[in-house]
């Protein structure tokens, strides 16, 4: 799952949202429905060495088991700021949170940092898939192959987002997309409906699916 409030948190909100996804986490958890989530982060963020400490702190104090819990990288810092990031995301790395890159470029930069940071989750989105079709075919099938391999071999995973055509699943599968999301699979939700759905028949047959 993720934690959308973060995506477009502004610099104050940070902290107070990455709480609140922790304790939406916790609260599936308490419920013995745990939902691995995945909480947004900026590379700003990342370079701030006191918003890591905080962040470090809210995570160790939630004493959530490992898995449970990813940062979704949203952007890559520019070089002169490389060096803070690398050392925020390893911090956060070595306290047993999984990574996710939340917007695949293709870039060789990209590759090589997922590679060396073993990510275990590596989003594209469907209209980026659908308009790179047509203008960059051959480019993107050489990204998209060497980021297999990388995932492969570190056993993350690619996910596709903003699924909303049925053409959209047969690209994800021709990629090899191990996970899709987006209004095609399932509607978002907001928090109160989230809290609605613990009583529901719906709960029940969403939390009774097993994977095969």
């Amino acid at each position: 799952m993720l934690f959308q409030p973060l995506l477009q948190a502004a610099d104050p909100q940070v902290l107070r949202l990455f709480m609140d996804g922790l304790d939406a986490i916790q609260y599936w958890q308490s419920l013995s429905k745990p939902i691995p989530t995945i909480l947004p982060i900026t590379a700003k963020t990342l370079c701030e060495p006191n918003q890591v400490d905080a962040i470090s702190d809210l995570v160790l104090n939630s004493r959530l088991p490992v898995g449970l819990v990813a940062l979704g990288i949203i952007n890559l810092p520019s070089a002169q700021f490389w060096s803070d990031y690398q050392i925020g995301l390893a911090r956060l790395r070595r306290i047993g949170l999984m990574l996710h890159l939340l917007h695949f470029s293709g870039s060789q930069q990209e590759l090589q940092h997922i590679d060396e940071m073993r990510f275990d989750g590596v989003h594209l989105s469907a209209q980026q898939l659908r308009t790179d079709q047509l203008e960059q075919q051959a480019t993107l099938q050489q990204s998209i192959s060497a980021l297999s391999a990388i995932c492969q071999k570190n056993y993350g995973a690619i996910y596709i987002s903003g699924i909303s055509l049925i053409s959209d699943l047969t690209t994800a599968q021709s990629y090899a997309a191990r996970y899709c999301y987006g209004g095609l699979m399932m509607p978002p939700v907001s928090r109160h409906q989230l809290l609605q759905i613990n009583d529901s028949r719906l709960a029940k047959a969403i939390f009774s699916v097993k994977p095969q």
